[in-house]
């Protein structure tokens, strides 16, 4: 399986203001169909409508993973300064 890399080619900065669905499915390396399923059953990181498009607050989406992924161990692009 591949995962588009977000709308600018690369994975989203977490110092972003917003990202889009696609840029949030990518740092999670799943497909936005799949971050999509996740939000419909209430599983899925906190999000916002901003002109009539999904968006996410960088730090809403790596509490929402570091919530949901107790005592696993983060991947290097989720960790604090982590690269991409």
């Amino acid at each position: 399986m591949t995962y588009d890399v977000g709308s600018a080619g690369v994975l989203p900065a977490v110092s972003a203001p917003m990202w889009t669905h696609v840029d949030t499915a990518a740092w999670l390396r799943v497909d936005p169909l799949e971050l999509t399923r996740l939000i419909a059953i209430g599983a899925g990181p906190m999000n916002y409508w901003v002109g009539g498009h999904r968006r996410y607050l960088p730090g809403d989406v790596l509490a929402w993973l570091r919530r949901n992924h107790d005592g696993a161990r983060l991947p290097r692009h989720a960790r604090p300064g982590g690269a991409a």
